[in-house]
Formats: structure tokens, sequence, C-alpha cells
């Protein structure tokens, strides 16, 4: 995944990436857990709701 977000950055890798930097501890367990939260959260939103990954519609200081 590292290596396509350097490459292809998504709003879930540049929300991962921000809180990783502003974190003074390097505890990146719950950065990670908090990513594939907002990952899960965005797939139940686009099925529920039938609808097409839009990135400016998921941004990630939402």
């Amino acid at each position: 995944m590292l290596t396509v977000a350097k490459y292809h950055p998504s709003n879930i890798s540049i929300l991962y990436q921000r809180k990783k930097q502003s974190s003074s501890e390097f505890n990146t367990k719950k950065i990670a857990v908090a990513a594939m939260d907002r990952l899960i959260r965005t797939i139940f939103h686009l099925i529920k709701n039938n609808e097409l990954y839009d990135s400016l519609k998921f941004s990630p200081e939402k």
C-alpha cells in the first residue's frame, strides 16, 4: 500500500500520512486502524447509497 500511495495518493493514504506526521508518538498501529476504519466506512457508504467513488466527496479532513 505504501508504494502505491507514493505514486497515486488517495484520501485514505493522505489521512494516514497527516496523522502519522502530526503524532508525537511512534504508535502507528492506532493510526493504521483509524485509516482502515475510514476506508471501511467509505466503502459501506458507497455500497449503501449505490454510488461511485468520487475523491472530491470523501476528503481526508472530514
